[in-house]
Formats: structure tokens, sequence, C-alpha cells
């Protein structure tokens, strides 16, 4: 569990940026999730090796992860960590309202790729 917590905070500290966490609002979780939802399915591959999370995600034209690993490691750590930081830092930062959910659900939006292992298709930026 500490390997897939190390490798979601690694993820989520590039994507979103290494900033106080009083300045981690609800659209730069959302954005996580988008884009960690690109992430190519056998990242560890010699195509994608010695390249950032980005970088990854850019050169992905393949499988994306599965829902299963998007739930139960990503979303599951970046959910831990708005739970612990809404109960720390709720009433810190410029406003007087909470920057995070207080249920850390509700950052949270469904699966939109799907893996290869699951339809064969391939996964596609998710549209604005």
């Amino acid at each position: 569990m500490l390997k897939k917590l190390d490798t979601a905070l690694a993820v989520f500290l590039e994507l979103i940026g290494n900033k106080p966490v009083n300045e981690i609002f609800h659209k730069d979780i959302n954005k996580y999730f988008d884009d960690v939802q690109q992430l190519p399915g056998r990242g560890n591959d010699a195509k994608f090796k010695n390249m950032t999370y980005r970088e990854k995600i850019a050169a992905n034209d393949g499988d994306c992860i599965s829902e299963a690993t998007y739930l139960y490691t990503y979303q599951k750590a970046a959910s831990s960590l708005i739970q612990w930081a809404y109960l720390n830092y709720k009433d810190q930062g410029a406003y007087s309202r909470p920057k995070l959910p207080p249920n850390p659900d509700e950052s949270c939006h469904s699966f939109h790729s799907k893996a290869a292992t699951d339809s064969g298709e391939f996964c596609h930026p998710l549209e604005d």
C-alpha cells in the first residue's frame, strides 16, 4: 500500500505542482483526476523510460490505466490527502470557506477511460 501512495503522491505533485495545501483548489483536483486517467496502462514500458508523468500522458497513444488502478491507487490516495487537508487546513487561505470539499468523494468524478484490457479501445483526452 505504501508503494501505491508513493506513486500516487509523485503523480499528484507533478500534475498539480508542489504548492501549499491552501492553494490547491477544487479545479486542481478535478484536473488531476482527468489527467491521471490518461496515464499509459503500461507506464514502465521502454517507450516511457525517463519521461515525466506529463510526458507519458502526452506520448500515450495506446491503453490507459484501468478503472481499478484509477480508483484504488490514484483516487484513493488523493481522497485521503483531501480529507487530511480539510481536517487540518479548512479555515486557512484567501477565502472564509474551505478550498477543498468536506467529503473527498465530491471532488472525485467517475472514471472516463476504458483500458484495452476491458474493451480493446484506446482512451482519448476528455473534452472541456
